[in-house]
C-alpha cells in the first residue's frame, strides 16, 4: 500500500474530528451509536471498521451521509473560517436553489461551518 491512504485511518481521523467537533466525548458517542468506547477508540485509531448499522449510526449523528466518511479531507475541518465562507456558502445556495442534493449537502457544510465557530469561540 506504499503511497495510498489507509481508508481505515482516513475514516477514523474523520470520526474523530467531527465528533470534537460536535464536543462530544467518546464515551458519549459511543453510547450514542451503541457500541463500547474501546470499539469506538479503535475505529478513530483506524484499528478496525465499524459495521455498517454502526457506520450508519455514526453519519446520523454526525449529519452525514456514510459515504462522505471515507473522503480524505479531515485537514478541511480543522481550517480557519471567515466571513468569506459564509459569503461563499450563501452564494453557493443561491446558484444551487432547485437542486435539492445539492442543497443538502450545503446545508450540511453550513452545519460544519456552525460547529467550528462554536467549537472556536
Amino acid at each position: 500500500m506504499t503511497g495510498k491512504k489507509n481508508i481505515r485511518k482516513i475514516l477514523g481521523a474523520n470520526v474523530r474530528s467531527l465528533r470534537n467537533g460536535l464536543k462530544l466525548a467518546q464515551d458519549e458517542f459511543a453510547d450514542r451509536i451503541s457500541i463500547s468506547t474501546s470499539n469506538l477508540s479503535d475505529i478513530e485509531n483506524g484499528k478496525c471498521f465499524p459495521r455498517v448499522a454502526t457506520l450508519e449510526k455514526i453519519a446520523e449523528i454526525l449529519k452525514l451521509e456514510p459515504c462522505q466518511l471515507f473522503v480524505d479531507n479531515g485537514h478541511i475541518f480543522n481550517i480557519e473560517f471567515t466571513k468569506d465562507s459564509y459569503k461563499i456558502l450563501l452564494e453557493m445556495i443561491n446558484e444551487f436553489k432547485n437542486d435539492e442534493s445539492s442543497l443538502e449537502l450545503l446545508l450540511k457544510y453550513a452545519q460544519l461551518l456552525k460547529a467550528h465557530k462554536s467549537k472556536n469561540r
